[in-house]
């Protein structure tokens, strides 16, 4: 006969699994369009719309999409209201932003966690969503989050290929592989390279957390910021001279507890080198510099970030690293 614990334990374990894992979007759903950062051109509305529709979604324009209050889209209230309206609204089964920049941040004390965690639906971006992603999560654990494409990028065959996979399937695992050069080779602003720790194991295994450098090191020391400990860390950057990268992982290190992770990954840090600097280091000389000295594992080159390629991470998903074949598996 099962004991009482057991049982309670096996249901808790059910009803997670169950909070957890986000139907499956189907041809025909609507999805809501969210500004909850800088304002949004027209044209960037247009790309969405263009890219959500073919992949037979329909998309929901949210009421203040399009308003402005200086470089924000709107003022806080405005960009709150339209995301409490699609988590409330049961024909909206997802929401994506059309673009980050900066702004999301401001949003924190002013969410309804309660409507979120009542209301559960894939919340979908990256970059400055970030902040929005650490908040829900640090308040609505199970919420689904999920640091993929905005709208507006949402447009390489990879990138649509893992969006689909992770959001628009029945599929229990998704594997997400190191690019090849070829991959990579439309844009300009990255040199592809991949390096991993001098030591480390064959594989790590943890809930995969993470975001952009920048977001994560603006939020070291407040109560937003997840905690990194015992899990796989994904990090990605844009446009940072090696020095600022240096400061921001530094900080990470100092203010978080980053280095009781399983491991990090790191994305492909796109125009993030400084030529004009005699004296200056390579993202490859900083991550050395600061990780190698301690043990904690690290592997350089995964397709995250603000690349073409940008593959849909399932937030605080339980995942595996391999070292020896250079891919990432995420359960859903």
């Amino acid at each position: 006969m099962t004991s009482l614990p057991r049982a309670l334990s096996a249901l808790f374990i059910l009803l997670i699994s169950t909070a957890t894992h986000a139907q499956a979007l189907q041809p025909g759903d609507q999805i809501g369009l969210i500004a909850p950062a800088f304002a949004v051109k027209q044209s960037e509305v247009q790309k969405s719309i263009k890219h959500l529709q073919s992949l037979g979604l329909v998309p929901i324009l949210a009421p203040q999409l399009t308003a402005h209050s200086g470089f924000f889209a709107g003022d806080v209230q405005k960009r709150v209201r339209d995301i409490h309206q699609f988590y409330s609204d049961p024909n909206i089964k997802a929401i994506i932003a059309v673009r980050g920049g900066y702004g999301t941040a401001q949003l924190a004390r002013h969410l309804d966690y309660q409507l979120i965690q009542t209301h559960p639906k894939p919340l979908i971006g990256f970059s400055d969503l970030t902040a929005l992603i650490h908040q829900i999560h640090s308040h609505v654990p199970l919420a689904q989050l999920y640091h993929g494409p905005v709208g507006k990028t949402l447009n390489h065959p990879k990138a649509i290929s893992w969006f689909q996979e992770t959001l628009m399937s029945h599929k229990k695992r998704i594997l997400i592989r190191r690019p090849t050069a070829f991959d990579l080779l439309a844009q300009k602003d990255i040199s592809y390279t991949q390096f991993a720790s001098p030591n480390h194991p064959t594989e790590i295994q943890g809930q995969i957390v993470g975001g952009n450098l920048t977001l994560l090191a603006s939020m070291a020391g407040t109560d937003y910021i997840n905690s990194f400990r015992d899990r796989i860390v994904f990090i990605e950057a844009i446009g940072e001279q090696p020095y600022r990268i240096h400061r921001m992982l530094l900080q990470l290190i100092q203010g978080t507890d980053l280095l009781q992770a399983k491991g990090i990954i790191f994305g492909i840090f796109a125009d993030c080198t400084n030529k004009s600097a005699p004296h200056s280091m390579s993202i490859q000389q900083v991550i050395q510099q600061l990780f190698d000295p301690t043990s904690l594992p690290y592997f350089y080159g995964m397709p995250i970030g603000h690349i073409d390629i940008n593959a849909t991470i399932p937030y605080g998903h339980s995942s595996r690293f391999s070292f020896t074949h250079k891919e990432l598996s995420i359960d859903l």
